[in-house]
């Protein structure tokens, strides 16, 4: 398949493209995947192909080069150059035509001229015709330029291309184009005539590339009369060959297209297709860190652009996620009050009509999407969720937090807005953003009292369908519910009840353990929500519902699941369940034995979660909240039942064994435990934990606790067969 642009003079069939009377090269249309690179706008004809009589001056033998080929038949190259050679030998003069071999040029394009009409193409004529074209080049003719626009014409058709590298036209073109004593008109036929003959044409590619013609090239893709031009050029040069793109990206195009792009010449331009394509070219061997430090705000920029293609501002969104990978463009980003920008390209994503040219995002409540065909769709979807990952990181950097703590500015204004959206990826998009500011208690609080943010969540929990857009709420929440003063109200708005939908082995992992993990923060040192947790299924009481409650369901989780991280997450819920439960600060003495009632018969597994946490060895914390959480439970005679039937399983009692004299071969711990059965040791949070000797004297207290309780409190055969090992034990 060619994938080239053909640079060409005409428009292509069933385009139409309005050339003005400016010397930049016209817009140049898609055709197919193939681009034919136009010639100037100011002369869109081919020269006349008779030979002009003496008689004429140089201005009417330039006039009578110009027909139309909208009215003319196309004929032979070498007839139309032999015109204008002779039109500059006569007027101009300084022409030495005369072949090496005797011949005059006349004789060798005749022949030339008789071969081409049957399909031919003569490469000693060509280089004949060179040199005629460096003579004319070092005497600066007027009439190269005609002569040049003719060949540029010619290497559409492919079957020049190679003809031309063979005979020196292809090296002729690129010294016009390297030359600063040559037109801009002459330089963009120049262009025409390298771009065509480098189109599908290795071997052209290979002499632009060691001559080290290409970074020259990329030069006048910054000069505004050949930008238009030069970058289909290069794209030519680039596409499908692998060595001119490495010395292209050694040379900097990328940084060269950035800067084109910032200076805007390539707005409302279908060469903008191409920069795109070749930032595609070198996004695999980006060092961001060589480009202009606005390079993100440029991107974004020109992919807001009205009327952009959907493939072009992906294409810019690659980019400036890939520069957004480095923290610097991200500070910069932070710096500049830039953020707005790429928020603005998502409105733009959904409403391509929207009016983006104020500070302030427009609000998209009364503003209608656009149908799309799916493939675009597709790729908008990519690139939105790209780009908001790349959001993600730079809205987790303090500098952002500081700026936006006061909840108070425009931005911020926006995207809580944006969480009632109809649209997944702008509530992802707020979700993410606004949850990265969550980071403080005073910020989690102003969101739950004074903004009511969590309200607005907990109903996206209960409507949306969106993975994503769920596991980022789920997140969010877990933020807002660190503060214990937003606990009651996140509980009051109906957080508990909302998140176990999730709770479920048929939802994603991910989400499945945001769900626990945000039960986890709501129940820790807060009664009421731990009642809610606690509360049945269903208050009908001959529903078999009403016999199981919201842990029921996280519990269950647990036993069905195999990741590891949900099991340790669900956990982790049970012991803060047992904690609250136990808390003499919480609950008084007579609605505790109530509470622990109801939640061991209801709850026979219970014991399950903690016996995998004591179980394993990979987090120590973890493991010991599980001993603090067990020896709770023995305290009373229906919990020590449940941990007697866990700690029968090889595993926990090997892992109590190991908590009291230490691992297998271990001396043992020289630390004298307690034998208290009221004064349980709190397990230590990793942050205070500076060395896993502390946690294991914390873990050994606990664990003996744990037995001196089931000793006071055993119960059944089972419990008596374990008699003898616990009374070793201590």
């Amino acid at each position: 398949m060619d994938h080239t642009h053909s640079i060409s003079e005409e428009p292509s069939s069933g385009l139409h493209v309005e050339y003005d009377n400016s010397h930049e090269a016209p817009a140049t249309p898609f055709e197919d995947s193939t681009s034919l690179i136009p010639t100037s706008s100011h002369d869109q004809t081919t020269p006349n192909l008779h030979i002009i009589g003496s008689h004429k001056s140089l201005e009417e033998s330039l006039a009578a080069l110009s027909i139309s080929t909208a009215t003319q038949t196309p004929v032979s190259m070498f007839r139309a150059l032999a015109s204008i050679f002779q039109a500059s030998q006569m007027h101009e003069g300084g022409i030495i035509l005369n072949q090496p071999n005797g011949n005059e040029i006349w004789t060798v394009l005749h022949r030339a001229d008789e071969t081409e009409n049957q399909g031919e193409r003569d490469v000693p004529a060509l280089r004949s015709v060179r040199g005629v074209l460096d003579q004319m080049l070092w005497a600066r003719s007027q009439l190269l330029l005609p002569a040049t626009r003719i060949m540029a014409d010619a290497s559409r058709d492919p079957s020049w291309r190679l003809p031309f590298g063979e005979g020196g036209i292809l090296t002729f073109a690129l010294a016009a184009v390297a030359s600063n004593d040559t037109s801009s008109d002459l330089q963009v036929q120049s262009l025409r005539l390298v771009g065509n003959a480098c189109a599908d044409t290795d071997e052209n590619r290979h002499r632009v590339v060691s001559n080290h013609c290409l970074q020259m090239i990329m030069t006048r893709m910054e000069d505004p009369r050949l930008t238009t031009v030069a970058v289909p050029v290069v794209y030519n040069i680039c596409t499908d060959y692998e060595p001119a793109q490495q010395q292209a990206n050694a040379g900097g195009l990328n940084a060269t297209v950035i800067r084109i792009l910032e200076s805007e010449l390539l707005n409302a331009s279908p060469a903008l297709s191409y920069a795109c394509r070749l930032l595609d070219l070198g996004l695999d061997t980006l060092d961001p860190l060589q480009s202009p430090e606005n390079s993100v705000e440029v991107l974004l920029k020109a992919a807001i652009q009205h009327g952009i293609d959907v493939d072009d501002c992906a294409s810019l969104v690659d980019a400036a996620v890939t520069h957004l990978q480095v923290e610097q463009f991200q500070q910069h980003m932070i710096s500049y009050d830039l953020f707005s920008i790429p928020l603005k390209l998502l409105v733009r994503s959904y409403f391509p009509q929207a009016n983006l040219t104020g500070s302030r995002l427009p609000p998209i409540s009364s503003m209608s999407t656009v149908m799309r065909e799916p493939e675009e769709e597709a790729e908008l979807s990519r690139f939105r969720k790209s780009l908001i990952s790349s959001l993600s990181d730079v809205t987790s950097l303090a500098n952002f937090s500081f700026r936006h703590a006061s909840l108070n500015t425009p931005l911020i204004e926006s995207l809580i807005k944006w969480l009632t959206a109809a649209l997944p990826q702008l509530q992802l998009c707020s979700c993410i953003v606004l949850g990265n500011l969550a980071q403080s208690d005073q910020v989690c609080s102003a969101m739950v009292a004074r903004l009511h943010l969590h309200k607005d969540l907990i109903l996206i929990l209960r409507s949306s369908s969106d993975s994503q857009v769920v596991h980022s709420v789920l997140g969010f929440l877990r933020n807002l519910a660190l503060p214990q003063g937003n606990k009651d109200f996140m509980g009051d708005a109906g957080a508990v009840e909302a998140l176990t939908r999730f709770l479920s082995a048929d939802s994603l992992p991910q989400v499945a353990h945001g769900a626990a993990a945000l039960a986890r923060q709501l129940v820790n040192g807060n009664l009421q929500n731990t009642k809610r947790l606690l509360a049945p299924l269903s208050a009908d009481e001959e529903s078999p519902a009403s016999s199981k409650t919201y842990l029921s369901l996280l519990i269950a989780l647990f036993e069905k699941t195999d990741d590891i991280t949900i099991k340790t997450e669900a956990a982790r819920v049970v012991a803060a369940v047992l904690r609250c439960v136990h808390s003499s600060t919480l609950v008084d003495s007579s609605a505790k034995d109530g509470m622990l009632l109801r939640l061991f018969l209801l709850h026979p597994n219970i014991g399950t979660p903690l016996g995998m946490m004591v179980s394993q060895s990979k987090y120590p914390i973890i493991r010991s909240e599980g001993w603090f959480a067990m020896a709770l439970m023995a305290r009373s005679t229906e919990g020590a039942a449940i941990i007697s039937n866990i700690i029968s399983d090889v595993k926990v009692f090997t892992a109590l064994e190991e908590a009291i004299r230490g691992p297998s071969g271990s001396s043992g711990s020289s630390v004298a435990p307690s034998t208290s059965t009221t004064e349980l040791t709190t397990p230590i949070s990793a942050e205070f934990s500076e060395q896993s000797r502390d946690m294991r004297t914390k873990d050994r207290e606990n664990a003996m606790i744990l037995v001196n309780e089931l000793l006071q409190n055993r119960v059944g055969l089972q419990f008596s067969d374990l008699h003898i090992p616990f009374d070793f034990l201590l």
